[in-house]
């Protein structure tokens, strides 16, 4: 068995798209992922799984789909490897509450560095690495022109982001 993470997007953000943990784990649990925990009210699944982590990822978007009616976004990332992201990454330097790690299903868009640039203020930082963006937002994410673009300049794609203070969390409770 593989200990992951499954990152739901944009769950129990305001009064839109309630998911209850309890409702999430035992869903989880229903589709045969054992070791089932989550972390905050946000969208962290803890889990382990023999399966592909892609066939991971579609059959809890389906089945979140199915049991709360609306799309949900997911990426699922193995334990290990948020271990050694938290370990890499380019900001650690930073407040861990606004240094984030963005997970995406696939490789992000070239050329979305430059386009972050563009819009950051003082003090932002960014990196994308293949299906991961590293990404300093200095003064909060959610005051930030480049934060609030993120979104748009990555579709047909997604991005969820995760504070280091999270996932580092994560990691610890992996073990």
């Amino acid at each position: 068995m593989t200990v992951r993470v499954a990152f739901l997007r944009g769950i129990n953000v305001g009064k839109a798209h309630r998911v209850p943990m309890a409702e999430l784990r035992a869903l989880a649990t229903g589709l045969g992922l054992t070791d089932v925990a989550t972390h905050l009210q946000s969208g962290n699944l803890l889990h382990s799984s023999e399966a592909d982590p892609e066939a991971d990822r579609l059959r809890l978007a389906a089945a979140l789909e199915e049991a709360f009616g609306f799309t949900v976004d997911v990426v699922v990332v193995e334990a290990d490897r948020l271990a050694d992201l938290v370990a890499a990454h380019p900001f650690a330097d930073g407040d861990p509450k606004r240094v984030h790690l963005g997970f995406a299903p696939g490789a992000l868009p070239h050329g979305l560095r430059d386009e972050l640039e563009a819009l950051a203020r003082e003090g932002e930082r960014f990196e994308p690495r293949d299906d991961v963006l590293f990404a300093d937002f200095g003064q909060g994410v959610h005051d930030s022109r480049a934060g609030n673009a993120l979104a748009r300049l990555v579709r047909p794609g997604f991005v969820t982001l995760r504070n280091l203070a999270t996932v580092g969390a994560l990691v610890e409770r992996s073990r």
